[in-house]
């Protein structure tokens, strides 16, 4: 270092150290920087980690419930943020707000819906009665063969298939009522689900006969086939989905009954060589009521068999899907799953 005293004076001062003492200082510097930094990171992403786990929890939870929600269509779930505690804090967290928001929301739609399916049950009931009046009376007059004109006899006998048709609908939406509120247990027992299909298709014959159209009903059914079901609403399904084949086949076509075991499943199949179902009309086909323009325009099709198909196959732990070509027709494979059971055990049974 110097310092200049005038023009022609300057002071110079000089130290000395010890650069071994200077190296080791700085060596050590490093070593304890290199110690110290790894573990500043490591308690920096362990903070960090547990901070953010901690703040994203409610939207995982909110996220976890939608998702129950959807897949088991319950609107009584709930988030539950409001049974954590009373913490001002969390009362002030914009997440917290919306997640009781949220809770308040599906309280509302749920609700709805109980009063929308209290209605539907309700109306059905009383719906019964008259219903029931209207057919009985039109048997009665229509007993009477002398009583009535032709022509009169002829709109008695509309009278009368449009009263069937609401009588079925009403005994479908009471189903389906029911389904909604729970309140529609399975009583299953082991069944020759092989022999029963058989004996359906077999019925729907005889109705396909009797509608004059020349259709045929054939069978490809494996053998002593043993499950456990519940055997009136197997039959349901089976003559809904059967009925709906005959509905919309052509005249003198033919309709396939398959049923078979797969793995640890009893698959089932109904395949018609109809009018088929348009490609933007598949999704919506197990919708309660609803009708494709082109291939559901029957006037007694209420557009309910197939929702019960679909909640009856769901009931007993099953799927159905289906496949369709407009103007060569429609294939409905049910899946349902099987228990392990020989056919001479089940004999004996």
């Amino acid at each position: 270092m110097s310092y200049r005293l005038s023009e022609e004076r300057t002071v110079y001062v000089r130290g000395i150290t010890s650069i071994t003492d200077a190296e080791e200082s700085f060596t050590v510097t490093v070593r304890f920087a290199l110690i110290i930094l790894p573990l500043m990171v490591l308690a920096t992403a362990v903070i960090g980690y547990r901070f953010t786990r901690r703040t994203l929890a409610p939207v995982r939870q909110i996220t976890d419930t939608v998702r129950q929600i959807r897949a088991d269509a319950d609107l009584s779930r709930r988030i539950g943020f409001a049974d954590e505690g009373n913490d001002k804090g969390k009362d002030r967290d914009e997440i917290y707000v919306l997640g009781k928001t949220f809770d308040e929301m599906l309280g509302e739609l749920e609700s709805v819906f109980r009063r929308e399916q209290q209605f539907t049950s309700d109306a059905s009931h009383e719906l019964r009665t008259p219903v029931s009046v209207i057919l009985a009376q039109c048997d009665a007059m229509l007993a009477e063969e002398n009583a009535f004109a032709e022509e009169q006899r002829s709109q008695l006998v509309l009278i009368q298939r449009k009263a069937k048709g609401m009588a079925d609908m009403i005994s479908q939406l009471l189903f389906l009522s029911r389904a909604d509120q729970g309140r529609q247990p399975l009583h299953k027992e082991r069944v020759n689900v092989s022999e029963l299909t058989e004996m359906i298709a077999e019925e729907q014959q005889i109705l396909a006969d009797a509608d004059g159209r020349g259709i045929q009903v054939e069978t490809e059914i494996t053998p002593d086939i043993w499950m456990e079901v519940d055997e009136t609403f197997y039959i349901r399904m089976l003559v809904n989905l059967l009925s709906n084949a005959l509905r919309y086949s052509d005249r003198n076509g033919k309709i396939e009954v398959i049923l078979g075991k797969n793995g640890d499943e009893i698959t089932g199949s109904v395949r018609d060589h109809g009018k088929g179902i348009p490609a933007d009309a598949l999704a919506h086909i197990w919708e309660r009521f609803y009708q494709a323009d082109d291939s559901r325009t029957e006037e007694s099709h209420a557009g309910l068999g197939l929702s019960m198909v679909k909640w009856i196959a769901e009931a007993h732990g099953g799927s159905v899907s289906v496949e369709s070509t407009e103007g060569e027709g429609s294939t409905f494979t049910f899946r349902i799953p099987a228990e392990e059971a020989s056919s001479e055990k089940n004999e004996k049974m």
